[in-house]
């Protein structure tokens, strides 16, 4: 069980990584184009949304530790 923890836990920090280089690129060029702004709505549903997604995507695909288990 432990180790199932671990790699989930290992899974989740990756999906992280994976949305804050998404966020690194995207971010900037939306603000350069005007479509969000420093402490927009738009921005914030934005960069929760992209970490979700990518979290989720790391947890539930194929291969990864929670599908091995379930």
């Amino acid at each position: 069980m432990l180790k199932l923890i671990l790699r989930m836990l290992g899974e989740i920090l990756v999906g992280i990584f994976v949305g804050g280089v998404v966020l690194a690129i995207s971010i900037p060029m939306l603000m350069r184009t005007g479509l969000i702004t420093t402490g927009d709505l738009a921005g914030v549903l934005f960069i929760a949304v992209t970490l979700v997604l990518s979290v989720a995507g790391m947890l539930f695909r194929p291969g990864s530790a929670i599908n091995r288990r379930g």
